[in-house]
């Protein structure tokens, strides 16, 4: 009776290790929005005479090996809601097999075109590259369609920041920039710093339109490695951008936009099993801040987009550890039952009949109970190693 009860005692025990794993395993923090203290929401004036923006998004690269799945769907995502919540004038796209080299650079020549008082977003949705010299310093490279990921090839065939730098920095007038990268990338050659969040007010706005400046934001640092299956089926980056431009009621900064994804994207990395992503953030030149007017009235374009499909959750599947409760469960029950069986024969009056059915209904219960006890054990561990608590 004795190992009956330890045999129990330490099912029940075991019971609570699921209950404790998933508490200890929440869903990624949501940051519902930033402090909207002193927040400016009507009649906001156009900071911009003109807002236009190039979207590239590169699934099907000519090396078969590169090829990624959600990078095109994002970029449409994201063009869509620059048109229609953001009010942007004129929106560009590559895709694909559009966005080679050449075609890249020429679109970014073509946008020598506008005038200082505009606003310049590049979207970026593939794959980056980072280099290191001899020096141990890092060259960042955007992967176009025909581009290489290594080798000597990636020095001719990528996009170097230094090209970015040159041709949107230096050679496109508009006043403000803000390159978007959906990828691990490196080589920013941006002025670091922790990002904090700006005042909100007229005065700040008209401040801001009057002060020039060139802005990086990634979806990871250069050694980190991105990851997708995030809201709407996009990546975690590009899915948790257009949730943060979904909550934006008047506007939205650079800044701003960068301190929620950092948060947001670096809580779902952390959930699936203490990967590391942390989206990077900064400027190459200038003191300003871009911002990302919402038109008003404007349809949510982002929000339908999130939930048209079904959202990826940002976490692993829980099989193993579903796995593992039903089996402590059951158990527990076949122990139960095998010990209610023994103290019912125990007893029994001899000349009751019942004894022999009772035996049976206890080994049978105590061999199913012991076995699902043992299976909920291994599949504890199995998904304690997976991170699945």
């Amino acid at each position: 009776m004795s190992l009956w009860r330890v045999c129990l005692a330490a099912t029940l025990i075991l019971l609570f290790i699921p209950a404790a794993g998933w508490a200890e395993a929440p869903e990624p923090v949501v940051v519902r929005g930033l402090s909207e203290a002193g927040r400016v929401e009507q009649d906001i004036q156009p900071v911009y005479k003109a807002r236009v923006a190039l979207v590239v998004g590169i699934d099907n690269y000519d090396e078969p090996s590169l090829r990624l799945r959600s990078a095109r769907k994002g970029a449409e995502a994201v063009a869509a809601v620059l048109a229609s919540d953001f009010g942007f004038d004129e929106v560009l796209t590559l895709y694909d097999g559009e966005a080679t080299r050449d075609g890249v650079l020429s679109a970014l020549a073509g946008l020598r075109r506008l005038e200082p008082d505009d606003a310049l977003l590049i979207y970026w949705a593939g794959h980056g590259a980072t280099l290191h010299t001899s020096d141990q310093e890092e060259l960042g490279f955007l992967v176009p369609a025909d581009g290489a990921l290594g080798g000597d090839r990636a020095l001719v065939d990528n996009i170097s920041m230094e090209e970015i730098r040159s041709v949107v920095g230096l050679a496109i007038p508009a006043r403000h920039k803000l390159l978007v990268v959906d990828a691990c990338y490196g080589g920013l050659l941006t002025l670091r710093g922790a990002p904090t969040l700006p005042p909100e007010d007229r005065a700040w706005l008209r401040d801001e339109a009057r002060r020039p400046v060139f802005q990086v934001l990634t979806a990871g640092e250069s050694d980190q490695a991105v990851l997708d299956g995030g809201p709407g089926g996009h990546s975690v980056f590009t899915g948790r951008m257009l949730e943060v431009l979904a909550e934006t009621t008047a506007y939205v900064t650079a800044t701003e936009l960068a301190v929620a994804l950092q948060r947001r994207v670096r809580a779902d990395a952390w959930a699936r099993g203490s990967h590391e992503q942390t989206p990077a953030f900064g400027r190459i030149s200038g003191t300003g801040d871009f911002v990302l007017l919402r038109t008003p009235g404007s349809e949510n374009r982002a929000h339908t987009l999130l939930t048209q499909t079904a959202p990826v959750g940002p976490r692993r599947s829980r099989g193993l550890a579903v796995g593992a409760a039903t089996s402590l469960a059951v158990g527990a029950l076949g122990v139960v039952i095998a010990a209610v069986a023994r103290s019912r024969y125990l007893s029994a009056p001899l000349s009751s009949g019942e004894p022999p059915g009772l035996i049976h209904l206890n080994r049978a219960a105590g061999a199913v109970g012991i076995i699902a006890v043992g299976a909920g054990a291994v599949s504890f561990g199995a998904a304690f190693v997976v991170a699945e608590w």
